[in-house]
């Protein structure tokens, strides 16, 4: 062992962490199998099912030390735009705005269509009969998962639809009881609302809706978020708050044996309405009471209080703003590792670059972020990225802009703020110029690339990269080229591919076609490079991810999945006709993990949102506080 300790100590120490390349919001690794800090042991018991169909693979986590694994390294910035990426991206609201395309309908007549997504006709016409027939003659657990969620974001005739999903509560795999729970919050329909609740509570009306069938913890979390989707997307303001009641209540439940119940709760409350601050100061009770025998609870509070007040009026946003400071920078040990991060968070939701006192609450917040950094890593990021959240509501050379700039082009200093600093600039400028208030030349941008000019290290340059796109730096296109290009690094190169893919710069076609056609094999590559492809406007990114392989059969399992997964986040009605034939089970997807692969594509194409609804639960969400991961 001492001689293990001394090696350890001795080993080189890389200028960064190694880069993983998170799927989504990923699980938490704690030190000791089933205890977290502030929570005590978890109940054994069954644990959720794959949000999707087949196996999920976990989120890797940084390069162990010597073959150590210390669990995922939330000091990088990646984790927070794996979360956060969908309203930057805006995959579909992109799509949305090719038009002037020429097409030719089924019925003959030639037209031009407004958009590449398609209408609630070809949807009616073409995909919802096929989606019914499998749920009619399927036994499949894979079909069955994927067609009820598809129902659900098509969202055709919502009570209609909710009538057909309810029966798969019962469903003997509970699995796929488990697909309907999370499908009824998805469709958004009033009638989904009595057995949602009574699964959520865990009670006899619980188990006859779930056909007798047991309700552990993780049904009675999703449940919660079900709940919270149901009420966010209904336009009956009774729904809404019968919903906010039902999860209320769980607060008032004192030690309850699944901590996660009451987390998936009060992230549900931060997506609801609440007029009258009765959610407000029962998640402020519930905070005060749980800090510290439930800290990784509680953590949840802040930004569902934030949430619910990003559109109140300045002087109840300074409060809340002027209490989460000092709770953020608070010396006492009041405030623990998860704590903090939520409280930076919050900030960023609630001050604007124009409130009163806004250049000191910017002040403080950079001051709380340098001293919690090499304390709490995390929350120093998020204390960087709420600094980006409040400039990107403001005019360049608004508050914290100067200290961002600071850090990112800094010779020394440490690498992570860095990165940190660049992309949380990315993040003011994208806000700035969506507005109109950025206009070129762009100073920060030009200081951006001149110190993107002098580093080496790849996830450095990703960050620098994905910050000028979103800035939308034209002159940034061949140096975030050449970066791709240079560097060999898999897990970094599609932060590349985005990067160009968001900035439109269109001279990247060649090559970034060039990286989709070598990463057949590279599933999560081949996702960028085509998502980047669409983005770039490539009109046949569709055709290429639908082409069969080079022998004439099906693509195999694994490239398949990555392909219809990037199809369905594209959202290019085109590939319509491909994919309801895999759905079909013809063109020789016989295997159900295909097919189910192609439904779920088939349901975010035709999702009636332009953002997907899995956004309204990871942004702003603290995953360092959670080891649940949410539904998408």
């Amino acid at each position: 062992m001492l001689a293990l300790l001394a090696l350890v100590a001795l080993a080189p120490q890389a200028s960064q962490p190694a880069a993983p390349r998170p799927t989504g919001r990923p699980p938490i690794t704690p030190a000791q199998p089933g205890v977290r800090p502030g929570i005590g042991p978890r109940p054994a018991g069954p644990t959720a099912p794959p949000a999707g169909p087949g196996p999920t693979a976990p989120a890797p986590g940084p390069r162990p030390l010597l073959g150590i694994d210390t669990g995922p390294n939330y000091e990088l910035w990646t984790y927070w735009w794996e979360s956060n990426r969908d309203r930057f991206l805006e995959l579909k609201s992109h799509v949305a705005r090719l038009d002037g395309i020429l097409t030719l309908p089924q019925d003959g007549d030639a037209g031009v269509r407004a958009s590449l997504l398609p209408t609630a006709s070809e949807l009616r016409r073409d995909v919802l009969p096929v989606l019914f027939r499998i749920l009619r003659e399927s036994d499949d657990r894979d079909l069955l998962m994927a067609t009820l969620r598809a129902l659900a974001e098509i969202r055709d005739q919502p009570s209609e639809t909710a009538a057909t999903i309810l029966p798969f509560l019962g469903h003997s795999d509970g699995t796929v009881g488990d697909a309907a729970i999370l499908a009824l919050g998805i469709l958004g329909a009033p009638e989904g609302l009595p057995a949602l609740a009574a699964i959520f509570e865990g009670g006899d009306a619980g188990k006859a809706a779930r056909g007798q069938l047991s309700i552990a913890c993780p049904q009675r979390s999703l449940a919660a978020h079900a709940l919270g989707l149901l009420g966010s997307r209904t336009a009956d303001e009774k729904v809404t708050e019968r919903v906010r009641d039902v999860l209320l209540r769980s607060l008032d439940v004192d030690g309850m044996r699944c901590w996660e119940i009451q987390s998936a709760a009060i992230v549900a409350l931060g997506n609801l309405p609440d007029p009258t601050r009765s959610t407000v100061r029962r998640l402020e009770k519930f905070l005060t009471e749980n800090r510290r025998s439930r800290d990784a609870v509680a953590a949840h509070v802040p930004p569902a209080v934030a949430k619910i007040l990003r559109d109140a009026p300045q002087a109840e946003r300074r409060v809340r703003a002027q209490e989460m400071l000092r709770e953020l920078t608070s010396r006492g040990q009041g405030n623990a590792r998860f704590l903090r991060g939520s409280f930076a968070i919050a900030m960023g939701l609630l001050v604007r670059a124009e409130d009163r006192d806004a250049g000191k609450l910017a002040d403080a917040l950079e001051a709380a972020a340098e001293r919690l950094t090499g304390r709490n890593a995390e929350a120093a990021g998020f204390s960087w990225m709420a600094l980006g959240e409040i400039m990107a509501t403001g005019r360049p050379g608004s508050p914290g802009e100067s200290a961002l700039l600071e850090r990112a082009v800094h010779q020394g200093g440490r690498v992570s703020t860095r990165m940190w600093a660049a992309l949380a600039l990315g993040v003011g400028g994208h806000g700035q110029r969506r507005r109109g208030e950025l206009s070129a030349p762009d100073p920060i941008a030009k200081a951006l690339r001149t110190r993107m000019v002098t580093l080496k290290d790849p996830l450095q340059r990703a960050a620098f990269s994905i910050s000028l796109a979103l800035r939308g730096d034209q002159e940034s296109g061949p140096l975030i080229l050449r970066a791709m290009e240079e560097v060999n690094d898999e897990s970094v190169r599609g932060y590349f591919a985005q990067a160009l893919g968001l900035l439109g710069h269109r001279e990247a076609l060649t090559a970034v076609t060039a990286l989709f056609e070598a990463s057949e094999r590279k599933p999560e590559l081949l996702q960028e490079a085509a998502i980047a492809l669409a983005l770039l406007g490539d009109k046949r990114a569709e055709e290429r991810l639908l082409r069969p392989r080079r022998d004439g059969s099906a693509p195999v399992v694994g490239v398949w999945k990555a392909y219809a997964a990037a199809l369905g986040k594209i959202g290019d009605y085109r590939a319509l006709p491909a994919l309801l034939a895999a759905a079909r089970g013809e063109s020789g997807f016989d295997d159900s993990i295909s097919r189910a692969a192609a439904i779920r594509a088939i349901g975010r194409i035709g999702d009636a949102d332009l953002l997907p609804w899995s956004e309204r639960l990871a942004a702003h969400f603290n995953y360092v506080a959670s080891e649940e991961p949410l539904p998408k």
